[in-house]
């Protein structure tokens, strides 16, 4: 069976210090690859995953199966993090000494999901969806929005520069034709483009297909709903780690923490800021080494960054 290699594996295990008896929440599991790494360190402890994707979901157990991890160490639940504070709770956990988020899109979505997450994916369906029982479909993203829903979508998700002329060129294409497989996608992204302003690394429409796909699964939306609960969630001494490899992400986590910390912006009226809930282990982000990148390109991208919890009054 196929798993998808879980990036920054060492620094995530050497942040969260597994130990006997602690409690840990592998909030994006998708084949279980931090999960096991943290196991692997300590057998001792406990893993609660969660994962969207039911396609993964499956093969996180499939993996635990072989690993004949007990369901005492590891319980794995599917749906969005966003219930993390409601999971915890379904399983009698009150407090965790630790909480992993790998963001974005698994390995595996982009290389044999048929869902056409990629430019590359050809005649797959333009759906997107993480879970497929759940929202709308990119497709039908494509056929609905107008214009300006669609350059917004481009530009804010994807920093897209040509977002007014691909979505010009969308509305075009879905009158005498719908827009329905990833291959059309990236057939009319091309033509939108001038040749001479295509990316000399990457496909041009890399940025559209990413955008897209944040849209269709409120990425952003969701990573805001969940780190809080993740810090409230925690212990004092207890971690949370964040992978992002988007920008946008790494803003949001980034912001969030520095709130956290004390650092947000004060009162409107008196100016005082919240006492400080963790403090930042990680000033700038953790990035993978060149050996890691050499044998998981796709580790290029990723940020880490990690907190504390204090003790709180």
């Amino acid at each position: 069976m196929q798993y998808h290699p879980s990036v920054l594996v060492e620094e995530v295990v050497e942040y969260l210090r597994p130990r006997p008896g602690g409690i840990y929440v592998d909030a994006t599991c998708g084949t279980a690859g931090h999960t096991l790494a943290l196991l692997d360190k300590c057998g001792e402890a406990r893993i609660v995953g969660i994962e969207r994707d039911p396609s993964l979901a499956a093969k996180a157990r499939q993996r635990a199966f072989e690993q004949h991890l007990p369901v005492a160490q590891f319980v794995l639940v599917e749906g969005s993090y966003t219930r993390l504070r409601s999971i915890l709770s379904e399983q009698a956990i009150d407090h965790v000494d630790g909480c992993l988020f790998d963001l974005g899109a698994n390995a595996l979505h982009f290389a044999a999901s048929g869902r056409g997450f990629s430019f590359r994916a050809g005649s797959e369906p333009l759906d997107m969806r993480f879970n497929p029982d759940e929202g709308q479909a990119a497709w039908e993203v494509l056929e609905q929005g107008t214009h300006g829903d669609l350059a917004r979508i481009f530009r804010e998700y994807g920093d897209e520069k040509w977002a007014g002329r691909i979505a010009t060129r969308i509305l075009e294409r879905r009158v005498k034709q719908p827009i329905r497989t990833a291959g059309q996608l990236a057939e009319v992204v091309e033509q939108a483009i001038p040749r001479a302003a295509w990316p000399p690394e990457t496909h041009p429409a890399t940025r559209v297909f990413q955008s897209l796909r944040i849209y269709v699964n409120d990425e952003f939306g969701q990573i805001a709903q969940a780190l809080p609960q993740a810090i409230d969630a925690l212990k004092p001494e207890g971690r949370l780690a964040v992978i992002s490899f988007h920008s946008g992400e790494d803003r949001i986590v980034k912001n969030i923490f520095r709130d956290a910390a004390g650092g947000g912006e004060g009162d409107p009226l008196t100016g005082k800021r919240p006492a400080p809930r963790v403090k930042i282990l990680t000033r700038k982000p953790v990035e993978a080494s060149d050996a890691e990148v050499q044998r998981n390109p796709g580790a290029r991208s990723a940020k880490l960054r990690v907190v504390e919890k204090l003790q709180e009054e």
